[in-house]
């Protein structure tokens, strides 16, 4: 257990941010579903009240992404047997031809619960994900849990608009910016993940709708969606905000497990546990710093175009890196010349995301975006009659 908490953080098969996102997601919904089956009692019902919280309270659209990922969840877990038929997690980007077949639609069919309530939640104004406070839930479970639901809304988009529902296409598109936004209100590092995730959803749902011959107001309705959520999307000064306060919340709960049983009885230097434990305000502050530090990158003003965020990111990585190299010899074998020091560089390790990664998500997010507006830029501009040149 001392090595998953003060390791570099996740297995060396995951050696990108999304496939960081995604042993995230396993790694939740493994807890979750060891947690004991869970009892869902009309949902949409539950939704309602939840949506109507008693006077003077403000409702959270949280409590009904918690029941849109039970209901997903469920859903999944009837398919744990077909993965390979219908993997959600695969094709996760952009509309492909096999989204149509009828085994797609069986799963989309399914998940029609589960999509309601998550476009119920993200209309709701108010939403606060509660961010817990032992290791496995500083990230919010039900975030989560939603992403598959997510893509789920996406798959329905896609066949909405090849099928010409465009009503459809456009209320789903709708729904996953609305999400996109509503993680965005979290500071968390795997919430900055999330959100470009959903939006990528929400990309790829509006590429289809571009190069599905949609009619002029279809269009211009998508391009308005589009416009609107770039006004109020994430942005880079809110990702570093994002990154020092997972460093903050992380840094305590090392804390905590350090002064646990588990943390005393661990292979750590005992003494210098102790001593930061005494008095943590020092090592608290050098966290800190050095979160500013990797956070800097994010703070580049918007003249400064994606392509210098990410070289500066992967400057400030590689300084990390080889700052707090492990030696060849083992992690714990390090912890024996300067106990204090090698504390704090196995803290780091948990505490400081790996800022190269976000930076590069962030410009493919971006880029993603210019790509969609042109695509729908050139869907909107009138194509000529047949014949009318010579008729001129």
């Amino acid at each position: 257990m001392c090595g998953r908490r003060f390791g570099l953080g996740l297995a060396p098969s995951a050696k990108s941010a999304s496939d960081r996102l995604f042993l995230h997601i396993e790694i939740y919904m493994l807890r979750i579903l060891s947690s004991g089956s869970v009892l869902l009692l009309s949902a949409s019902l539950m939704a309602q009240e939840a949506a109507s919280p008693a006077s003077g309270a403000k409702p959270n659209a949280a409590d009904v992404y918690h029941l849109a990922g039970l209901a997903g969840q469920a859903v999944d877990k009837a398919y744990e047997s077909r993965q390979a038929e219908v993997p959600y997690l695969e094709n996760k980007d952009a509309f492909v031809p096999e989204l149509l077949e009828p085994h797609w639609r069986e799963w989309v069919a399914r998940n029609s619960e589960a999509m309601t309530l998550l476009s119920q939640a993200a209309r709701i104004p108010e939403c606060q994900f509660l961010i817990g406070k032992d290791r496995f839930d500083q990230n919010p479970t039900d975030v989560c849990l939603i992403l598959p639901v997510a893509h789920a809304s996406m798959v329905r988009g896609c066949q909405s608009a090849k099928d010409g529902n465009w009503m459809a296409a456009c209320f789903d598109v709708e729904t996953l910016l609305c999400v996109s936004r509503h993680i965005g209100k979290c500071e968390s590092f795997f919430c900055c993940l999330a959100v470009w995730f959903v939006e990528q959803q929400a990309l790829g749902l509006l590429e289809c709708i571009a190069e599905s011959e949609a009619p002029p107001e279809v269009v211009v309705r998508s391009q308005r969606l589009l416009e609107l959520h770039c006004a109020l999307r994430l942005d880079r000064c809110l990702v570093a905000k994002a990154l020092q306060a997972t460093a903050a919340r992380e840094f305590d709960v090392q804390l905590n497990w350090l002064a646990s049983e588990e943390g005393k009885n661990s292979e750590m230097p005992q003494n210098a546990i102790k001593r930061l434990l005494e008095n943590p305000a020092p090592t608290r502050e050098r966290i800190m710093q050095l979160a500013k530090t990797c956070s800097a990158p994010f703070e580049l003003g918007p003249e400064v175009p994606d392509s210098k965020m990410v070289e500066r990111a992967a400057e400030v990585d590689n300084s990390l890196r080889k700052q707090f190299a492990k030696k060849k010899r083992g992690f714990f074998a390090e912890l024996l010349s300067d106990p204090d020091q090698d504390l704090f560089k196995a803290i780091v390790s948990w505490c400081i995301a790996p800022v190269q990664d976000l930076a590069i998500e962030l410009a493919k997010s971006n880029a993603a975006i210019e790509s969609t507006r042109r695509k729908l830029e050139a869907a909107g501009v009138a194509k000529p009659t047949p014949g009318a040149e010579k008729g001129r």
